[in-house]
């Protein structure tokens, strides 16, 4: 039998046994009668997400979601960007990322592949042999001795961090990539003392650089910088840091809706640190990944190992570990939970969560609101509330106008979506233009 077919007898033979009607089934999963019907007569295809929502419903323990077949979703920027790399993302006059197809060797041979590392790190980033480096460049001043310098360069670190919070990643990503470069050719220069400490700090800048370039919309530049990251953390032995390089890896896997690969990276992270802080973001990682498959247990599972991770953490918290990961939200793996219920067909209880959560959350923290505003605005809908659902929307995209995120605007996309099936609502009507309008905006 053909997918859709094979899908179609088997929800209504789960349907039938539940005691059902197609009525009655259809108000409870909030879908057009009518259109389960084509579904079940193998007429029309199911969803990722219809095929998770009936999972929850009929208590199919993802049965039906194993059914369907998930199409990771592609980057555009990749499939826009093959002959020409993003503007934003190029990088200055050294010369470090100058064309997509020499993307990642550049980085490598600069950061330290495996090559590199084998020559030693002096050589890769110094000399002639560097990505953009001329014979007649003036010399590279050294490195200022003490803490000081360092010390400043984290705080403009952190204070990078808040301003990518408020504003476009459009607006900050120049600014990382110049600071990132300019970091990368004082390595070299810098005392055996300060080394390791310079490279820690780039690689934070890379990693930070790779997600402003994948809320920017280029995904092959997301994952360049943050392997970057990787390479920079492990020739400076910071397990920690590699750890959380693949759980950023992680992230540009689940936006494409590539479960396998969204887990297979969490739980590498997590044999890669003893960081209880770092694991129990690998295990909220893992966890939505396993939302993606409609695997229910597995994600619950997984939140049940970040919860006693993160207490672990919290109780033995140090000042001298930086902050790595989301720092705006009250209880991440709270927040996680609802993210993922709604992905595990579960809308209500989804929209019940994140209503606590948002609440809590840093009103300041504009890119996470809207995230998890649109988030929960598409939990509402799920759940069938159709003008709560317009209403949380319509208050927030002024807000995800103003953060022109990419990831953000797949949420908006799925929004869209959901809406689109009640286009007759008044709220609907009302919302549909200046939602359109955010999704251009949003780089969807």
């Amino acid at each position: 039998m053909t997918e859709p077919v094979a899908f179609g007898a088997r929800l209504r033979r789960l349907r039938l046994d539940a005691g059902l009607s197609l009525g009655d089934f259809a108000r409870q999963v909030n879908y057009d009668k009518g259109y389960l019907s084509k579904v079940e007569n193998g007429h029309r295809t199911a969803s990722p997400y219809l095929a998770r929502r009936c999972d929850a419903v009929l208590d199919a323990d993802g049965e039906l979601a194993a059914l369907v077949r998930e199409q990771p979703r592609q980057s555009r920027a990749g499939n826009a960007a093959s002959t020409k790399p993003p503007a934003t993302t190029d990088l200055d006059a050294a010369g470090w990322l100058q064309h997509l197809t020499e993307r990642r060797e550049a980085i490598k041979t600069v950061a330290g592949s495996a090559l590199a590392l084998g020559l030693g790190l002096d050589t890769a980033l110094a000399g002639g042999n560097a990505p953009g480096s001329s014979q007649g460049s003036p010399p590279q001043p050294p490195f200022p001795q003490g803490g000081a310098p360092l010390a400043v360069l984290g705080d403009l670190f952190t204070h990078m961090r808040k301003l990518g919070q408020v504003t476009s990643a459009q607006v900050v990503l120049p600014m990382l990539v110049a600071q990132a470069n300019t970091l990368l050719r004082y390595t070299s220069s810098a005392s055996p003392r300060e080394r390791d400490d310079l490279l820690i700090l780039t690689a934070r800048y890379a990693e930070y650089t790779g997600w402003m370039a994948q809320e920017a919309g280029h995904d092959l530049d997301a994952l360049a910088w943050t392997k970057c990251a990787v390479d920079l953390a492990t020739t400076a032995g910071d397990k920690r840091l590699v750890a959380y390089g693949l759980i950023r890896q992680a992230l540009v896997t689940m936006y494409r809706s590539d479960s396998a690969s969204t887990i297979a990276l969490a739980q590498q992270a997590r044999l890669r640190t003893t960081s209880f802080d770092i694991q129990a973001q690998a295990a909220r990682r893992e966890a939505q990944g396993h939302a993606l498959a409609g695997d229910y247990g597995a994600c619950m599972a997984c939140l049940d190992q970040a919860r006693d991770l993160q207490l672990r953490a919290r109780a033995e918290s140090s000042s001298a570990d930086h902050a790595l990961g989301p720092t705006h939200l009250s209880d991440p793996v709270e927040m996680i939970t609802g993210w993922c219920l709604y992905d595990l067909g579960r809308p209500r209880a989804a929209a019940e969560v994140l209503d606590q959560q948002i609440a809590a959350m840093d009103p300041d923290a504009s890119r996470s609101q809207s995230r998890y505003g649109i988030r929960r605005a598409l939990a509402y809908a799920g759940a069938g509330e159709i003008d709560h659902a317009c209403e949380l929307a319509g208050e927030l995209l002024d807000t995800v106008d103003g953060v022109s995120s990419a990831t953000v605007g797949i949420e908006l996309h799925q929004l869209s979506r959901a809406l689109t099936r009640f286009r007759n609502n008044s709220s609907v009507r009302r919302l549909s233009p200046r939602l359109t309008a955010s999704l251009h905006v949003s780089h969807f």
